[in-house]
């Protein structure tokens, strides 16, 4: 590479640099002066055991001149996220944590639990949190104490109105929510008093929730911010990271990463908190164990690098744990990356191309009713959660009413706008994949297509190819990755038939119950709208509607 740059063409100004080989982008920086920083890499002064890689494979190199470094760093991620260049981090949101969202549509307010962030105009996510954590009991609160008043829905389209109320649902899940957390208390006491005793019970677990007063953990600052300790360790070529987040100055959640040093360690570093805050929602504050540039960062929160008190206690206590688990966390790093590497050369020799991303197919039915289809997406051999989708198809579109219809008809709305991978997998055989093949011949797709095939015990058999040859799968580690996405794709589906299932049932499941008749049910849901809210209410919500037994006899005949 170094015969191929000429440096006296490189200016000195602010800017996004390209290395490239004659196929695609292999790494993209962004540099303060871009002329001293290609330098450096010609000098050998960036140099991790990738780096000399880097530049034996680039025979190329593209730059771009910025007004400023904001608009480089900005102009950076954007680019990255658009190409996934192999040198460069790129974060998943490969595990599952929830999110209560708090959107602000024209003229109302939606709540909603989703299991990845996204940055969404006139959204606000409160998590990531665990699984434990309650978000349903907070999420059931936030709506009735903003979408309910008196026990009845709030009907109005003033816009103004709906936008106080998302400030308020924002307030209730922040840490200057004390005022909130004092009439919760006292309307908790209420409660009790009135002998409703579930609804009181409800208040206690809000409180709980909210302050994060059930956890534990030995550090709890008397500020009480919303704020992430994230330390990182370099052990040999890997930049181990571990993130302990502080909800109301208290801690309640751990994560860990590996990830190898690509370019420097630095860089490294930098390189993830901007991909980590792409996929996490940003806390109030970043508190770490080593000194970070601003500028560097592509958002503007405060980034402390604490020399003494609670700070760095709590940085010296995330160090401790990540240290006691390093040599097994590199260890499973290495396995995952060695399992991916045998199936990428499976592909490789199956399909004769680079296989990065790809997408599963499969659908959901009973008896041709409330009919589903769904696609998980894989990314870098990771799931990728943010890209899976699920599609309700009507019987209206519908005309054999057939597995290999759900197929065609599920890929049709999926390639109609989405990003396109590198691979079709479908769940089953020949059918399966001449039904995908009509598809891409339709929308002039060239991609190629596999079907992953079940045996009489519904378990994974064999791979077959678009050109209809059987491949077995005599690799232990390439058969459980395939059986594994296979089992996956079927639950999503089988889960979201199930959703559908018991929202079409609710209609009708009312009027089977001993004491409500049609007026009971068209009084519940004028009340509450769908028959999904009906479900979802507790006894004391459907008792402002119902008499208390009847509202007893509904919650008993759904539990059952």
């Amino acid at each position: 590479m170094k015969n191929k740059i000429n440096i006296n063409e490189i200016p000195n100004l602010c800017g996004v640099y390209l290395f490239k080989d004659q196929d695609s982008i292999l790494y993209i920086g962004k540099a303060k002066n871009l002329k001293k920083r290609i330098q450096q890499y010609l000098n050998g002064s960036i140099n991790s055991y990738k780096t000399p890689l880097l530049l034996e494979k680039a025979n190329n190199l593209d730059f771009i001149v910025c007004s400023n470094e904001k608009e480089a760093l900005l102009l950076e991620q954007e680019l990255i996220k658009k190409n996934k260049p192999y040198y460069n981090i790129l974060l998943l949101d490969d595990k599952k944590f929830p999110y209560i969202v708090i959107q602000l549509k024209p003229n109302k307010l939606e709540f909603k639990t989703k299991f990845f962030y996204k940055q969404v105009p006139n959204t606000y996510y409160y998590g990531p949190l665990p699984p434990n954590y309650g978000y349903k009991t907070i999420k059931n609160f936030l709506i009735r104490e903003c979408l309910y008043k008196n026990g009845l829905p709030i009907q109005t389209n003033d816009n103004e109105f709906w936008k106080e109320k998302f400030i308020y649902a924002k307030k209730i899940l922040s840490s200057s929510n004390n005022e909130i957390i004092s009439r919760l208390k006292h309307q908790m006491i209420e409660a009790s008093e009135n002998e409703q005793y579930e609804l009181a019970k409800d208040y206690r677990d809000v409180i709980q929730y909210l302050t994060n007063k059930s956890s534990q953990q030995s550090i709890s600052f008397s500020e009480e911010k919303n704020f992430d300790v994230i330390v990182f360790l370099k052990h040999d070529s890997y930049l181990l990271v571990l993130v302990h987040y502080f909800k109301n100055g208290v801690f309640f959640m751990q994560e860990d990463f590996v990830v190898e040093i690509k370019i420097d360690f630095y860089e490294s570093m930098r390189s993830f908190i901007n991909s980590f805050y792409s996929i996490r929602n940003q806390p109030d504050m970043i508190v770490t164990n080593y000194e970070i540039e601003k500028e560097d960062l592509i958002f503007d929160k405060t980034i402390l690098k604490p020399k003494k008190g609670q700070y760095l206690q709590a940085v010296n206590n995330a160090l401790k744990n990540i240290e006691i688990n390093k040599t097994k966390k590199i260890l499973e790093f290495k396995n995952k990356e060695n399992s991916i590497s045998e199936i990428r050369l499976f592909f490789n020799q199956i399909i004769k191309k680079e296989i990065n991303d790809f997408i599963v197919i499969d659908n959901s039915n009973e008896n041709n009713k409330d009919i589903v289809s769904v696609i998980i997406y894989y990314k870098n051999y990771l799931p990728y959660f943010s890209n899976y989708r699920k599609y309700t198809l009507s019987n209206d579109l519908l005309s054999r009413k057939s597995d290999v219809e759900y197929v065609k008809i599920g890929l049709t709305k999926y390639f109609s706008k989405e990003e396109k991978p590198d691979l079709i997998i479908v769940d089953g055989g020949k059918q399966q994949i001449n039904e995908a093949i009509k598809v891409k011949k339709e929308l002039n797709i060239q991609l190629p297509i596999i079907g992953l095939v079940k045996n009489e015990k519904h378990s994974t058999e064999y791979l077959i190819t678009e050109q209809k040859k059987k491949v077995l799968l005599k690799n232990k580690s390439i058969y459980n990755f395939l059986a594994r996405i296979q089992n996956e794709v079927d639950s999503y589906a089988k889960n979201f038939h199930l959703k559908k299932k018991i929202n079409s049932s609710l209609e009708g499941f009312l009027t089977s119950i001993s004491g409500i008749g049609l007026k009971t049910e068209e009084k519940l849901l004028k009340h509450f709208h769908t028959y999904a809210n009906i479900y979802n209410a507790n006894e004391d919500e459907l008792s402002k509607v119902v008499s208390k037994s009847v509202a007893k006899k509904i919650i008993e005949k759904l539990e059952k």
